[in-house]
């Protein structure tokens, strides 16, 4: 029985044996010999992606609930990731309009940074009066086929969950990656709770899109 879910899968007696055998690293090493490789581009299709995300979900899903209970234990208590988080991503509610920008640097990190810019995310949507608009710039974030699969599953499918919080209006992503474009195909199905989030590849075009949303519901 795996020591962390309680199940008998395959993929989680990897990780769990991992875990007993080294830690953190011991983990990802288990969890790379689960997780398929980036696929060709020429290969890449919204099929292919539904049966990667379907044979792993379940290891990418565990990864992420032991990623974020061990980054909240030790980035908590490290100042220097602190300092490291603050030059990795920037965040800010527009004037005057329901919407949250984040723009995320080169030096992001989806396994070290989400966590923490997903929670500052959740304060202004707590603190806000009226549901808003996500946008989320990746462009300069490389992002693996991996570290999509790791993302989708921290923002879809963990218990705190942002990309479902009540309080947003549609989650949008700025991007000219075709994966990250087939990623948000695979999101619109029950076992990512059947979110429907748009993609953009500049900045523009997503403000576009929301202010005309806005003046539809005015």
């Amino acid at each position: 029985m795996c020591v962390v879910c309680r199940e008998s899968l395959p993929c989680c007696r990897c990780v769990s044996l991992e875990l007993a055998d080294g830690g953190i690293e011991g983990m990802t090493r288990g969890v790379q010999r689960n997780v398929p490789s980036d696929p060709p581009a020429n290969s890449v299709n919204s099929a292919g992606f539904a049966s990667v995300i379907g044979r792993h979900s379940r290891t990418s899903t565990l990864l992420a609930k032991i990623l974020i209970y061990y980054e909240g234990i030790y980035y908590a208590f490290s100042s220097r990731n602190k300092r490291l988080m603050a030059e990795t991503y920037g965040i800010e509610k527009l004037t005057n309009e329901p919407i949250i920008l984040a723009t995320m640097s080169p030096k992001y990190s989806v396994g070290r940074d989400m966590t923490h810019s997903d929670n500052e995310i959740r304060i202004m949507l707590d603190a806000g009066r009226e549901d808003m608009f996500v946008i989320a710039d990746i462009r300069q974030v490389s992002l693996s086929f991996n570290n999509v699969m790791l993302g989708s599953a921290k923002g879809a499918r963990t218990q705190a969950a942002l990309w479902h919080h009540p309080k947003i209006r549609k989650m949008i992503f700025i991007s000219n990656s075709s994966i990250v474009k087939l990623a948000a195909r695979g999101l619109n199905s029950p076992f990512y709770g059947n979110l429907n989030v748009k993609v953009f590849e500049t900045p523009e075009q997503a403000l576009v899109y929301c202010r005309a949303q806005d003046a539809i519901k005015a």
